[in-house]
């Protein structure tokens, strides 16, 4: 079994290391595309960890959705052939569960091509500070299930040949036989979102000044905006961390 991961990222240092440590630890190759508005030191920490460092030059307009998944449309082509398994997700998303090589292998045996994902927003009270793997430590194990929000992040590029819509969700195209798994154990994405409240309103207004004419006008990235209401936004009176359970036990 081989997979290849793939993410695309923009000022991600506070959470890249944690990234690139988790899919090596059972990917072939993982590939981590840079935009070159990335100040922050997020490429020579995702090479010091061992991910194949590329620059990415699309967001040069600004952080527009559409451009991104027509590139995720089209870079994660290279592991056809080479890879049985392909995870594109954003660089706080981690594909999780106990034994993950072991389940993939099964999931191939089985003709998955792809896995039903459970999503979780995870919820800490703060930024990782400690080695190892992100979810070593208690604070970064618990988080809530908001299955409205799951998304294609892995499948077989040999068998299937996929298109994501805007966001990445939802698939617009897949060419291929389409062959999820059914026995119930399905594997975690986990959402490393929100991580103490000062980070996710910096986070949020510095997307939001990056949002491109085009986004804008299109309504993508709006979850961002200073005046949205929704789930896990600071102002949001649903569940926050104290509420959080620990999802990974």
């Amino acid at each position: 079994m081989t997979a290849w991961a793939f993410t695309l990222v923009y000022q991600e240092a506070a959470l890249i290391a944690y990234w690139v440590r988790h899919y090596r630890s059972f990917c072939d190759k993982v590939i981590v595309y840079v935009d070159v508005e990335s100040t922050d030191g997020t490429s020579e920490i995702a090479a010091h960890e061992g991910a194949d460092v590329r620059p990415y030059d699309g967001g040069s307009t600004g952080l527009d959705d559409i451009a991104f998944v027509e590139f995720a449309n089209r870079a994660y082509k290279e592991a056809v052939g080479n890879a049985d398994w392909v995870i594109w997700a954003d660089g706080d998303e981690i594909l999780y569960t106990p034994n993950i090589e072991q389940r993939l292998v099964e999931l191939q045996r089985s003709g998955v091509t792809v896995p039903h994902l459970n999503y979780y927003v995870m919820a800490a009270p703060g930024l990782p500070t400690h080695a190892g793997q992100i979810y070593d430590e208690p604070d970064f194990r618990r988080g809530h299930f908001v299955q409205a929000d799951a998304k294609v992040a892995i499948f077989n590029p040999n068998i299937l040949h996929i298109q994501w819509g805007p966001g990445k969700h939802d698939l617009v195209t897949a060419a291929g036989a389409l062959i999820h798994d059914s026995n119930g154990e399905w594997l975690k994405l986990l959402h490393y979102r929100w991580l103490g409240e000062e980070y996710l309103r910096e986070r949020d207004a510095q997307n939001y000044a990056r949002l491109s004419l085009r986004a804008r006008h299109g309504g993508y990235g709006m979850h961002v905006r200073p005046d949205f209401i929704g789930p896990y936004h600071p102002m949001w009176p649903g569940p926050h961390p104290a509420d959080a359970e620990d999802i990974l036990s």
